[in-house]
């Protein structure tokens, strides 16, 4: 392959991103896991630039592939063009950033489905309070209705 050095040195660095990405995505679901809102909003924050750095080395990727007349090949294909030692190095990038690329999808979805569990639990507390306040008097007795006055202004001094 011409270029194979720019080649590799790019698709290395991707993987190393893609590793990174995995890393900080189990994070982000052992803050969402903890509760700790400092946490989550830290990494939340780094998630929103993780973002941004893939989407930068995907377009450079597409770049890349054009420059080096791979056009809209993906890297499985151009892997399977080639042969021997570029072959099995390129190939063992593939492995590094297939697997990462896993890794993030498994932690992002255990991530949405603990989210998605927390705001049901929320929803149906929301909903549960909303349809039924419950107001006690000086008596002990509750008060369905919250138009009435709450128990600590009926109590008698």
């Amino acid at each position: 392959m011409e270029n194979y050095k720019e080649f590799f040195s790019f698709m290395n660095e991707y993987a190393d991103l893609f590793e990174d990405v995995a890393i900080k995505e189990e994070q982000k679901f052992k803050a969402l896991y903890s509760r700790d809102l400092t946490k989550i909003d830290g990494i939340l924050t780094a998630h929103q630039k993780n973002e941004k750095i893939v989407t930068e080395y995907e377009n450079k990727r597409i770049e890349l592939n054009k420059k080096l007349g791979f056009g809209d090949k993906t890297f499985k294909e151009i892997i399977d063009g080639e042969s021997g030692e570029q072959k099995a190095e390129l190939l063992a990038i593939y492995n590094r950033l297939n697997n990462s690329v896993k890794t993030t999808k498994l932690y992002n979805e255990k991530s949405l489905e603990f989210a998605k569990m927390n705001l049901d639990i929320i929803e149906e507390i929301e909903s549960n309070s909303a349809n039924s306040p419950q107001c006690y008097d000086a008596k002990g007795s509750t008060k369905v209705s919250s138009n009435e006055k709450p128990a600590f202004f009926n109590a008698k001094i």
